[in-house]
Parts: C-alpha cells; structure tokens; sequence
C-alpha cells in the first residue's frame, strides 16, 4: 500500500512538470552533458548538433573538465573520433523495434515503434521519435548497425493519463531488453527510479544495474522525466 501512495504522489508530481527555456545555449548545454561524461545527457543535448557545434562543444566541455574522455576531431583527417564507445547489444535496431512493441502490448501501452528512420552521427546512428505529445524517445546504434542504447523523454500535462504513460514507457524500455522480467518487477523498478529521481531531482541521474544493463532515470521540473539504458558489459 505505502508503494502505491509513494507512486501516486509522483504520478501527480509529473503530471504537472512542464518544460521552461534553458538559459544556456545548445551547444553549453551539450558542453556540459559532455564534460560530465553522462551518455544519457549527451544523447539528449548534442543529438542533431551540427558537427561544427559539437567540436566547440568538445572543446568547452575538456576546459569544464580536463579528465573528460573527449578527443577533439582533426580537422585535416577523417576520422572522425569522440568520447569512448559504449558496448552495444546484440540485436539490430529492427529487433529492438520488435521486442519494444511486444513489450507495450505485454503492458497494455498504447506505444508502438514503426519504421525507425536513423540519422548517421560521428560515432553514432540515433533516431528521435515521437510517440504522442507528451512522450519521445531517442534510439541510438553503432556505425555497424547494433542497437546501443534507449532513452525515454515524458511530461506531464496535467492529466492521469500523461502520468500514467510516464509509468508505462519505463516498463516497456526495461521489458524491451530484459524480457525474463515480469510486468510486476519491471514495474517496482520503474517505479524505485523513478522515486528517487524524484526525491533528487535537478536532473541529477539515479542508476541501477540489472543483468549488464544500466538502467538511469533523472527528473528535473524544466526539462520532464528520463529514462534509459545503455549496455554495460
């Protein structure tokens, strides 16, 4: 019972987050995320930069952070070379894009994933998907075609509904790529993460690794709810 209250109070939490204007530019923000050697926030501030941006975004982020795993593109080669490369699973995006749908029928989501179109990166394919108003995610894969990674993005509306489909995409990541987890276990995992990214927030990521995955959530009232996962080993 105190872990369905615990949840409902969240739920009406994000239910009334909505996004305000960053005061930092893009390519800051991207510097930061970099600087703070976050894939998740990486993902979501340099993802659609255009290369130019990201190098000066490299170069500010190794002035925050001179220890920061960051190498900065030779101009003169092609080679193109940024942060350390994650591992990546052992599916195709279209696999990924089947175990996802099959994960939001389990959960009675309305979520489904048709046609991933990816943009080639430096290092890295991604694609940015809109699953309704309030809901997005960000898809990654490496240059040879590996799904590498997930990230959920929701906000609230003010409305059950909008709070409920928060809850709802983060089973449906964890189910997509761990399915010997159970409605039940993907849910009061979710729903730990959620809590306490909460309970931080300031956007400040909370981690939990499960079978060589690395599951993060962060929450911050101007920029919504995360939710991810990248391989670990």
């Amino acid at each position: 019972m105190k872990s369905v209250l615990t949840g409902l109070i969240i739920l009406i939490i994000l239910m009334g987050c909505s996004p305000q204007i960053d005061s930092n530019g893009p390519k800051e923000r991207c510097a930061k995320a970099m600087a703070d050697m976050s894939t998740a926030d990486t993902g979501r501030e340099c993802n659609g930069l255009q290369v130019a941006v990201v190098n000066e975004a490299k170069k500010l982020a190794l002035e925050i952070n001179p220890n920061a795993k960051i190498e900065i593109e030779d101009e003169s080669s092609k080679n193109k070379v940024v942060s350390k490369m994650e591992p990546s699973f052992d599916m195709t995006i279209d696999e990924y894009q089947d175990r996802f749908n099959r994960a939001a029928i389990g959960v009675g989501a309305e979520f489904r994933l048709k046609n991933i179109e990816l943009k080639s990166g430096e290092v890295k394919n991604t694609a940015n998907i809109k699953l309704n108003n309030n809901s997005s995610l960000i898809i990654s894969s490496t240059k040879n075609g590996k799904f590498d990674g997930v990230i959920s993005i929701s906000r609230g509306d003010g409305t059950t509904k909008s709070g409920i489909n928060m809850m709802l995409l983060s089973q449906v990541v964890f189910r997509s790529l761990d399915e010997s987890l159970n409605t039940e276990e993907a849910n009061k995992t979710a729903l730990e993460l959620l809590q306490k990214s909460v309970e931080v927030g300031n956007g400040k990521q909370i981690t939990r690794a499960i079978n060589g995955v690395e599951y993060f959530a962060s929450f911050s009232k101007e920029l919504g709810y995360f939710f991810g996962a990248q391989k670990i080993n």
